[in-house]
């Protein structure tokens, strides 16, 4: 798969009516390597990250799955805190995945995919993310990025641009209620 470096290549989610899904070709999301390692989240609607600083989550490779841990901080503590879960890719399907909790969050679960990764030099990295609703969120975008600092200008421009477009009511409210994630 190749990722084109200038260009970014968004597709609106998957439960869109009327929208077909994309192949492979079609798409250039992550095979599972180009995503794992750390990557820090600096925007999102999820009411759960809202009230959270210095999120970053680290993705690692296991058998036949993909790892997560989140790490956060509370805005009005030291206290680093984790969670952990597991990512399979949805069979026939490019760049969607069902996130499973571990331990106590077991009974949790979520589908995610990513609408839009780009590939930049210097380790800028970054994806747009929308998980659909599940059993304790409401539908969420997230934005994610290699670099605490962010996405270039250029791009969050172009990522401000296309939020709007995509015809959906329950995206439409996800995107509404973005806010920054605070990153120190």
């Amino acid at each position: 798969m190749s990722l084109n470096p200038t260009g970014l290549h968004f597709r609106s989610p998957s439960h869109v009516s009327g929208i077909k899904p994309m192949s492979a070709s079609e798409f250039q999301a992550p095979l599972e390597e180009l995503f794992l390692g750390d990557w820090y989240m600096i925007r999102s609607s999820n009411a759960f990250w809202k009230d959270k600083r210095n999120i970053r989550l680290s993705y690692t490779q296991s058998a036949s799955y993909v790892d997560d841990r989140a790490f956060y901080q509370t805005m009005n503590s030291d206290a680093v805190k984790s969670m952990d879960g597991k990512n399979i890719s949805v069979d026939g399907a490019v760049g969607i995945y069902n996130w499973q909790g571990k331990g106590l969050l077991r009974v949790v679960n979520a589908r995610w995919e990513i609408l839009c990764f780009t590939s930049r030099p210097s380790n800028g990295d970054w994806m747009l993310v929308f998980m659909q609703k599940s059993l304790f969120t409401s539908p969420s975008v997230h934005l994610l990025c290699r670099q605490k600092g962010g996405i270039s200008e250029t791009d969050m421009k172009q990522v401000e641009e296309w939020l709007p477009q995509v015809q959906d009511e329950k995206f439409q409210q996800a995107v509404k209620e973005i806010a920054d994630i605070r990153q120190e």
